[in-house]
């Protein structure tokens, strides 16, 4: 106990005679030469600062129960975030328990558990393994997902533990993984240095995956305004759908007229995208798009929405209604009142939680205005077309009187 008291006294060359001793075959010291070694290597990974914080660290990592370590991992990562210590301090302390099997309630996972003849499924709780508790924890602090073993994080810690942060990112901007590359591209744009901004900008030329170039659009933001917009302006006229509804969705702030009228473009002129399979429909119609052209509070988006509540597929007038009914602009009660007349007709046997045959487009409309006007309950859509027809006049009548 007395070596280990004085851990900071050894050198490497210390550690290698005593290594020497335990090859040679000195049975006596060899028997605990091993802990020793490995205690002492493991003191002097682990930084000053959380020494101070938690004395016992050396103590439970090496020989406490999963549960011991992984409640020491939360304490050291909750300090860590504006603590005592920078989070990259715990760094060392995590990368020694990847690969150690000691079991861990803590990341357990909750499973249903099937019983026969359909009976109910009691839960039950799955402890896992502290290095898959620990990895994640660990690429939250340094993102590294290429790096499994604790072999392969050592190598990297010893080459980059001194490096400024962005240092340990810039090599991957070139990463074959493109999901890779956006969260590098989000933890270098958030560091605020302006010399990183070129090479950014060039790794989003690189995407080739739609997708992806869109999650690329969503991390630069944190990037200034006055230099993101000329780089992110171009795809304002991008054919691929979803990469022009991304840069507008980042743009409307500073270009509010720019993106609304891309967007609206878009949808009105499809023959001028780039749609693959079944994208087409889901982009013209879906429930995302008219969701945020409704969020934007913007005359042009709203002016958009009206004209298609009157003459757009079924699919788009049901989103529109429902993005809309909730949205304070000035014209929406108008604008649902004006499906009253609408009797299309929705395919399905029900809408939204209420059972209605055969539901029309009016009858969505009243059950959207109904709420909006606080007397849904007021209202029952389960009946025959002419009773249904009755709440629709009942509702009108109403808001006229709200007036």
């Amino acid at each position: 106990m007395a070596i280990i008291n004085r851990w900071k006294e050894w050198s490497s060359g210390d550690l290698e005679r005593i290594e020497k001793r335990k090859i040679a075959g000195d049975l006596e010291v060899a028997s605990r030469v091993e802990v020793v070694l490995r205690e002492i290597a493991f003191r002097k990974l682990v930084p000053e600062p959380v020494w101070k914080v938690e004395p016992r660290v050396a103590e439970i990592v090496l020989h406490g129960s999963g549960d011991d370590v992984a409640e020491l991992v939360v304490r050291l990562s909750e300090r860590a975030k504006g603590g005592p210590f920078p989070t990259r301090s715990i760094v060392a302390v995590l990368i020694e328990l990847i690969g150690d099997d000691r079991p861990t309630r803590h990341g357990s996972l909750d499973s249903d558990r099937p019983f026969k003849g359909g009976e109910s499924k009691p839960r039950f709780e799955r402890k896992v393994e502290l290095g898959e508790y620990v990895l994640p924890i660990l690429c939250s602090i340094a993102y590294k997902p290429q790096f499994k073993t604790r072999d392969s994080w050592q190598r990297w810690w010893a080459e980059n533990r001194d490096k400024p942060e962005k240092d340990w990112y810039l090599p991957d901007l070139d990463h074959d993984d493109e999901a890779q590359r956006v969260v590098v591209i989000a933890r270098l744009a958030a560091l605020d240095d302006s010399t990183l901004y070129p090479r950014l900008f060039q790794s989003l030329e690189s995407f080739l995956d739609d997708e992806e170039i869109c999650n690329a659009i969503q991390a630069l933001s944190p990037i200034p305004s006055k230099v993101l917009v000329p780089h992110l302006k171009p795809y304002l006229v991008d054919r691929r759908p979803y990469v022009r509804l991304a840069a507008a969705k980042r743009l409307v702030t500073e270009l509010p007229r720019e993106s609304i009228d891309a967007v609206v473009a878009s949808i009105e002129k499809p023959e001028m995208m780039e749609f693959y399979g079944s994208d087409r429909e889901f982009f013209l119609d879906g429930v995302g798009i008219v969701d945020w052209l409704a969020s934007t509070q913007d005359e042009r988006a709203y002016a958009f929405l009206f004209r298609a509540l009157k003459s757009g597929s079924l699919n788009r007038k049901i989103n529109i209604l429902e993005a809309i009914h909730e949205q304070p602009f000035p014209g929406v009660e108008e604008a649902i009142l004006g499906a009253f007349d609408d009797s299309a007709v929705w395919p399905t046997g029900g809408f939204r939680g209420a059972e209605i045959r055969s539901p029309r487009v009016a009858d969505m409309a009243g059950i959207f205005l109904a709420r909006r006007l606080h007397m849904n309950e007021e209202f029952v859509w389960t009946g025959p077309v002419e009773e249904r027809d009755r709440n629709l006049a009942k509702i009108r009548e109403r808001w006229k009187r709200g007036k």
